[in-house]
């Protein structure tokens, strides 16, 4: 998973399908932001442009974290997360680099 520190947003409980350029998504219990592995775009030029879009839009909704989910064969994907400024957390180092993250 990849958390991101200066991500945020969306309404509580209602799924971003419909905005433009936004990942798919619901909001966490915490104040964040889960993204949909199963529906991220199929290519490296449309992850890039809609995680951007994403990140932008959940920061200005006041989110305070992302999760991202990249499944094995969308590993062309990790670099970009990266890229933006995304933490990788692989478990089980996971829960100590988010509480690290957050505090």
């Amino acid at each position: 998973m990849i958390l991101s520190k200066r991500t945020n947003a969306v309404i509580p409980g209602t799924p971003l399908l419909g905005t433009t350029d936004v990942l798919d998504a619901f909001e966490d219990e915490y104040g964040g932001v889960v993204v949909d592995p199963t529906f991220l775009p199929n290519t490296s030029n449309a992850f890039s442009t809609s995680l951007r879009s994403s990140l932008s839009y959940w920061s200005q909704q006041g989110k305070r974290g992302v999760w991202l989910k990249i499944l094995e064969g969308q590993a062309d994907l990790v670099p970009i997360a990266i890229k933006m400024d995304l933490l990788l957390c692989l478990p089980p180092r996971c829960i100590k680099l988010v509480l690290e993250h957050l505090s």
